[in-house]
């Protein structure tokens, strides 16, 4: 399945990448411009080298797309919809 997300291995659910990630996380409106906001989740800390803070990031895309092509239906909140 070329469109399957694949893990690195770091996070095998999203327990443990909220877990891990518990004393970072929060969110926060982001001005992309002016008089427009994007809500963003904040999951780490700071970085101070443009490449490395990069790096992460895809790292941490990667991992929340598996996560999420993962995720169990049964512990949802809120059922998903069925795609008619």
């Amino acid at each position: 399945m070329p469109d399957q997300p694949t893990s690195r291995g770091a996070y095998v659910s999203a327990d443990d990448l909220l877990n891990d990630r518990r004393d970072w996380l929060s969110v926060h409106a982001v001005e992309v411009m002016p008089g427009a906001y994007d809500v963003v989740l904040k999951i780490d800390g700071t970085y101070f080298d443009r490449d490395t803070a990069h790096e992460v990031a895809e790292s941490f895309t990667r991992d929340i797309r598996y996560l999420l092509a993962n995720i169990d239906p049964d512990r949802l909140l809120v059922p998903p919809t069925d795609a008619a």
